[in-house]
């Protein structure tokens, strides 16, 4: 390989960069350069029309292209607008397509040029946003006279600001200038690094499928309006970008019409640091789905990185790149690439992303939340916004996220100034030394009340005002929008003429204004311009006057706001403007009748689906009936509904659908004809599924009674018809579908059955019939669906079983029909979740397998179809859940991470259907399960937080629909049981109680339904156990007594329900825990016995479920703790010994499961207590080793579980104990170190909670009494202090006796070393010890005592050596009486 440039062969591939290196010229290059060099080049042309200076100038800017396009043998191609824009087109649109397509911008720099706001400031506005780096300027007059903007200084120029001189210097003098000029500026275009900029563009483009002709265009109608003021709010953006310490996110919130996306505009124009600006739009795909927007800004950013841009062509070669979407999509396209540019300068870098409020779903935020310390320090990301509460709480700052936030709303008097220095500027001319300005001034910013819009649109009539030189004290500001659009239009169109009429206004903008405000939504652009007739110039000039007031975005115009409807349908309001809205209707009614008359094909989308309404709402009779008896335009308005409906636009769907329903239902009304009856009742019952899938039940039931209501009548009518016979079944089994939507399972019942005696008739009937059999079947599931809802899993399984043998005949029968292979799959899947809440897992897993092979083969053969990449997803979950059940968390993982895939694009896609949407935070949960079983509290934190997100918006959507409520209360209860994970019991006491706040209102509402019953139950279990962990045993009791009670009405219900009936051992549990703390061991005996007796029944039953055996070996481990407490060691060692043989089973079968091998090391640490109480120190000592080397191990790999740090201390403790009982005092004290050091740790981590801290004060204690000789160091005085002044805290704190008795303890001990004068123990006076015996009598009925503060704790020495002594002492004599 040669260099292109100077022919040496020394030169280097750069393999990540995809390009060649010179060792000689330093040049970069790659093989298809030179061809490269010899491609055509297209080159816009920017310059002042309307400079008076510029006349004969404009034969400069003529010449220059005549000279280089002749030059380069046309290979260099120029757009100007002379030559480039044909009449009556639209010139701005062509303009801003000009600059974005071409490959160079020149820009011919003059006064006149870059006067802002001007046509060619705007031009190099959009340059600079399109082109970056390939800018070219020719200065037509002096850099000091010109003083070009901060934007185009740095970019590359020509100085021909001499051009008259030469010019006047003679014709030869003059075309020998422009000749050398023309030559410099091919140079300029040819050069390597701008052709290789070109290139690599371009690639890009193709590869991310990027147009920036719509965003230019959207900037540059922003920069049309001229931003004042915002001076300080730049300085504290710019503060903000130079602080190297400063957070890498900030937002900014501001209401509607405050001027945010106006000032995004400019300031990325204004700010040599911004290298990426995107406005997001709702309204349009391109801007508010998040893989596109994505694809646009790694587009932006690549422009002004070479470094980035580099990295993501090289990401792009592999082909699987833009197959992911959502987090993953963000992460390799931005984050990650943005996370490894070089910038040698670490200037800053901006990113700015306006109105992120209108990017669909929320994902973007979250991208941004995750991912912003990823970047390098210097890479900032700017974020506008309306102050939304959704929005907000995601871009909230934390200690996780670095955002600095700043609202317009806090900076009311600068933003009321900056609007006062706007009129200023705008008006200065007119107010000059006139009196009274303050006092107008001020009137007229109190009028504008913080909104820059109205400021800008009021301007124009303000000018005229004064222009005519009325007093300011006269002068009044419109008082809301109608005396402001009033005048506003008196400024356009003039002063209504003797009889009341504005010509101007009447003859060419009230008609398609009307149309415009009548329409029943955004009217398409192109069908308002057909529906006229009108050329692009006509159209221009209808919208000129009114580009203020209208909304023009996506190719759609609407009014920009809901009041200038209702102005325009007010007579005295808007006067001679008058154009109501029946004058809307008639006239769209017209256009659309007149494009149907010109034949069906020819009528736009828009046309066909408002036609016939339109028509019937304008009273326009005889086109109306011409219309709905044409069988084209029928036939038309229902094949669109089910486009709509196929393409899950379920709103549009149902809007066409139920008027498709309504023409024939006049049809079959006035004819009687049973066809015209089935078109009434399917359009009705198509238009209450997509209303069900809205979840509009209550619009739903209307279709579907209305359907009823037909079926029935024609039913009645023909009975021989067996169409209508099922017509009407299918109108009965979409009512029973509401019913159960709503929980209604007796209504849902009763419509099913009907639907059942219907439809086996049918199928007896007609058995060769497809649609009568696949009718049945889906009877027979819809009841087996009621009776799982409500726990008669044998009754489910019998109608699923029918369903199914119906089903897999018509499956064999009809192989190629996709939907009776679904029909099958439902079959399985429906079998397989009854097998699974029998825990048989082997039946569920065959099920399951059926389903899935399904629901892939469909799948793949139909990509596009939402349905059955919706049913592949649900597959996916479901064999997750039996690797759940089975603790085979890995592959529970990957199922779950497969269908969060499938949902993640099918969400994005149908960003506003709720099912979509519900489906995807339903995968978040599932993650977020398994990431909280592995201890990985963060990641489960990140799911459970987006299944928030999604619950909270849909909640609030559809307040009535108790899905919805009920999946917010799960997401709060998740994220509750993150927090108790961490010990933040104050936050997981809030999620918690915003669940039991759901759960108490659904359970209220539904109380037959035991799904919400039971959540009820787990929310008062939950609310229970941060009360006990709280040490509030009196509340606890009271939220477990409440589950209890719903709990033993459930399992009493539902006998052979597995999940009812542990739940019930779960409260008796509960309940026994807390009469355990209290000491009442007989009661707590008795709760955990009728725990245990639930647990070896499931456990029997149930062999091979992981959390049955777990349950069991955990009520045996509580019996053993009150056969501890009382003394009885032989019956706890029992107890513990059933414990440990399950768990060894389970630890051995799940070694990847933290909470199985958690739970083995509890096992043998218990063992070794009851060994310790045995002074059997051998034995104690190899159990609590085991149980430290598993310790070790869970403590390592779960650094930020507290729970597995505490457990790592209390195996110290205990083994410091056995340590110290063999008088080895030296590792007594390491072991009591290492304890102490991790206790430090959490309580300094968790400073709220007090078992924590009695957890610091005990290895307090015991570092401050181990000493071989009875001795204290004053180190070890401090510590003692340090334990008694915590348990004097925590018994003022919560009242528990214990804490009180502990420090009594730590304090005598102390004054014993004061009276003794730090003797030995031995020398102390016998009465300390039968004190201490004394003591410890009472102790020994305190079961926390025995079990937290082994009786180690109370003396230097091993408790029953020191009795023994006391005891010889007393028996000598020596001893005084007194004490």
């Amino acid at each position: 390989m040669k260099c292109i440039y100077c022919g040496s062969e020394d030169v280097i591939y750069r393999k990540f960069h995809h390009i060649w290196e010179c060792q000689d010229c330093g040049e970069s290059f790659d093989p298809d350069e030179r061809e490269r060099m010899t491609e055509e080049i297209n080159v816009f042309f920017s310059y002042a029309h309307d400079d008076e200076s510029f006349e004969n100038g404009a034969v400069v800017v003529d010449r220059l292209k005549q000279l280089i396009e002749e030059k380069s043998g046309g290979k260099i191609k120029i757009w100007l607008d002379t030559y480039s824009i044909p009449r009556n087109k639209d010139w701005r649109e062509l303009i801003t397509s000009g600059i974005v397509e071409s490959d160079r911008f020149v820009g011919f720099m003059s006064r006149k040029a870059l006067r802002d706001p001007g046509v060619c400031r705007d031009e190099l506005g959009i340059a600079v946003g399109s082109r970056y780096g390939i800018i070219s300027c020719v200065l037509l007059e002096g850099e000091r006279t010109l003083n070009p903007p901060a934007e185009f200084t740095e970019r590359q120029w020509i100085d021909l600001s001499d051009w008259k001189k030469k010019r006047d210097e003679g014709e030869a003098e003059f075309e020998r200038f422009l000749n050398d000029a023309a030559d410099e500026l091919i140079g300029i275009l040819r050069d390597p690094e701008t052709l290789r900029f070109n290139h690599e563009v371009k690639k890009l483009k193709e590869s991310l499928g990027i147009s920036a002709v719509d965003e230019m265009t959207r900037i540059d109608e922003l920069l049309k309006f001229k931003m004042t003021g915002r001076g300080w709010l730049e300085d504290r953006i710019n503060t903000w970008l130079n602080d190297k310490n400063g957070s890498r996110v900030m937002t900014l919130y501001a209401d509607p019409g405050a001027g945010k996306s106006l000032f995004s505009a400019h300031f990325q124009f204004a700010n040599p640091n911004v290298i990426a600006a995107l406005a997001c739009d709702s309204r349009s795909e391109e801007y508010s789905q998040t893989d596109k927007i994505t694809d646009r800004l790694a587009y932006l950013i690549a422009l002004r990185l070479p470094d980035y841009r580099r990295q993501l062509m090289h990401i792009l070669t592999d082909k699987n790149t833009l197959t992911k979407t959502g987090h993953d999509r963000f992460n390799t396209l931005i984050a990650t690439p943005l996370s490894r540019v070089i910038d040698g300068e670490r200037s800053a870098k901006l990113i700015i992303i306006d109105g992120l409020d209108e990017a669909k779903s929320g994902a973007l935020a979250e991208f941004i939340r995750s991912y912003h310390d990823k970047l390098k320090p210097y890479i900032r990301i700017l974020i506008t916004a309306r102050p939304e509460r959704m929005l907000r709480r995601q871009l909230a700052p934390s200690a996780e996220f670095s955002c600095t936030e700043l609202n317009l709303d806090d900076y009311a008097e600068m933003n009321d100034a900056d609007i006062r220095q706007y009129y200023e500027e705008n008006l200065e001319d007119l107010l000059k030394d006139r009196p009274g300005c303050d006092v107008f001034m001020n009137r007229l910013v109190e009028a504008s009340s913080g909104i820059f819009y109205y400021a800008f649109t009021i301007l124009p009539q303000l000018r005229e005002s004064l222009e005519k030189g009325e007093p300011l004290e006269s002068m009044t500001f419109p008082k809301g929008l109608n005396d402001l659009l009033l005048k506003t239009f008196l400024r356009k169109f003039g002063e209504p003429d003797a009889s009341g009429s504005v010509e101007k206004y009447n003859a060419f903008v009230r008609e398609p204004l009307s149309m415009v405000a009548a329409s029943p939504y955004a009217l398409p652009l192109k069908t308002l311009q057909k529906m006229q007739g009108w050329m692009n110039a006509r159209l221009e000039d209808f919208l000129r006057p009114l580009e203020t007031m209208l909304d023009l975005s996506g190719g759609f115009i609407r009014l920009f706001h809901k009041s200038f409807t209702d102005w325009l349908n007010d007579s005295k309001a808007s006067a001679a403007f008058y154009a109501p809205q029946e004058d809307g209707i008639r006239s769209l009614a017209a256009a659309c009748f007149k494009a149907f008359e010109q034949g069906t094909d020819e009528m736009d989308e828009y046309e066909l689906a408002n036609a016939s309404r339109l028509l019937r709402s304008a009273g326009m009779k005889k086109e109306y009936e011409q219309i709905t008896d044409s069988s084209e335009y029928t036939s038309a308005l229902k094949k669109l509904a089910k486009a709509y409906a196929d393409d899950r636009q379920h709103e549009r769907a149902a809007e066409l659908y139920l008027e498709y329903a309504r023409i024939f239902k006049e049809k079959c009304e006035n004819s009687g004809d049973p066809d015209q009856a089935h078109e009434a009742v399917w359009g009705n019952i198509y238009a209450c599924d997509a209303l069900v899938d809205m979840l509009d039940y209550l619009a739903a039931e209307v279709a579907a009674i209305a359907a009823l209501k037909i079926a029935e009548k024609f039913a009645k009518k023909y009975p021989e018809d067996p169409n209508l016979q099922r017509e009407l079944c299918v109108s009965y089994e979409r009512l029973g579908d509401i019913a159960e939507a709503r929980n209604n399972y007796y209504a849902a019942e009763g419509y099913y059955a009907k639907a059942l005696e219907i439809g086996k008739r049918l199928a007896k009937k007609y058995p060769d019939d497809p649609k009568m059999q696949r009718d049945l079947s889906i009877s027979y599931n819809n009841l087996g669906d009621i009776a799982k809802a409500r726990n008669d899993y044998n009754a489910a399984e019998g109608y699923y079983t029918k369903a199914l043998e119906i089903s897999e005949k018509l499956a064999e029968k009809y192989p190629e029909d996709p939907q009776m292979q679904r029909d099958l799959s439902v079959s399985y899947n429906k079998l397989g979740g009854i097998a699974e809440t029998r825990n048989d897992y082997k039946a569920v897993e065959g099920y399951y397998a059926k389903d899935l092979e399904i629901s892939e083969r469909l799948a793949e053969k139909y990509p596009e179809d939402p349905q059955m990449q919706r049913d592949l997803s649900f597959s996916y979950n479901n064999l997750g859940d039996i690797a759940k059940a089975r603790n085979d968390y890995k592959a529970a993982k990957r199922y779950y991470a497969k269908a969060l895939a499938i949902r993640e694009k099918l969400a994005e896609k149908y960003p506003e259907d709720p099912q979509m949407q519900r489906d995807l935070s339903f995968s978040y949960n599932k993650l977020g399960g398994i990431a909280e079983t592995r201890n990985d509290y963060k990641a489960a934190e990140g799911y459970y937080s987006k299944a928030l997100e999604i619950g909270e918006r849909f909640a609030e959507k559809y307040p009535d629909d108790p899905g919805m409520q009920r999946d917010l209360s799960v997401s709060y209860n998740n994220l509750g049981d993150i927090a108790k994970a961490r010990n933040d019991y104050n936050a997981a006491e809030g999620y918690y109680s915003k669940a039991l706040e759901i759960g108490e209102k659904l359970a209220e509402k539904y109380p037959d339904d035991s799904q919400m019953q039971r959540d009820l139950s787990v929310s008062y279990g939950r609310l229970g156990g941060i009360a006990e962990a709280l040490n509030d045993y009196k509340a606890a009791e009271g939220y477990y007594a409440k589950a209890l009670a719903i709990r033993e009405k459930l399992a009493e219900k539902y006998p052979d329900d597995p999940q009812m009936q542990r739940d019930l051992s779960f409260s008796y549990n509960n309940l026994g825990n807390i009469a355990e703390r209290r000491n009442d061991y007989k009661a707590a005996e008795g709760y955990y016995a009728k725990a245990l007796e639930i647990s070896e029944k499931l456990a029997e039953k149930y062999p091979e479920d992981p959390q049955m055996q777990r349950d069991l070996s955990i009520s045996y481990n509580n019996l053993g703790d009150i056969a501890k407490a009382r003394n009885d060691y032989k019956a706890a060692e029992g107890y513990y010994a059933k414990a440990l043989a399950i768990r060894e089973k389970l630890a051995e079968k799940y070694p990847e499961d933290p909470q199985m091998q958690r739970d083995l090391s509890v096992s043998y640490n218990k063992l070794g207590g009851i060994a310790e109480t045995r002074n059997d120190y051998n034995s104690a000592e190899g159990y609590y080793a085991k149980a430290l080397e598993i310790g070790e191990k869970l403590a390592e790999k779960y650094p930020d579980d507290p729970q597995m740090q505490r457990d790592l201390s209390v195996l110290y403790n205990n083994l410091g104990g056995i340590a110290e009982a063999r008088n080895d005092y030296k590792a007594a004290e390491g072991y009591y170190a290492k304890a102490l050091e991790i206790r430090e740790r959490l309580a300094k981590m968790f400073p709220g909670v007090p078992m924590l801290k009695d957890d610091l004060a005990v290895s307090l204690f015991k570092c401050g009494t181990c000493s071989a000789d009875g001795k204290l160091s004053s180190e070890q005085k401090a510590m003692l202090r340090s334990a008694a002044a915590i348990w004097e805290e925590l018994y003022k704190q919560t009242g528990y006796e214990l804490y009180a008795e502990r420090r009594e303890i730590a304090q005598n001990r102390l004054n014993q070393c004061s009276e003794q004068g730090g003797k030995n123990m031995e020398q102390k006076k016998p009465g300390f010890f039968a004190q201490l015996r004394e003591e410890i009598r009472a102790y020994r009925e305190m079961r926390m005592l025995i079990r937290m503060f082994e009786i180690m704790e109370k003396t230097d020495r091993k408790l029953t050596k020191v009795i023994e002594e006391a005891d010889e002492l007393i028996q000598s004599g020596e001893t005084d009486d007194e004490e």
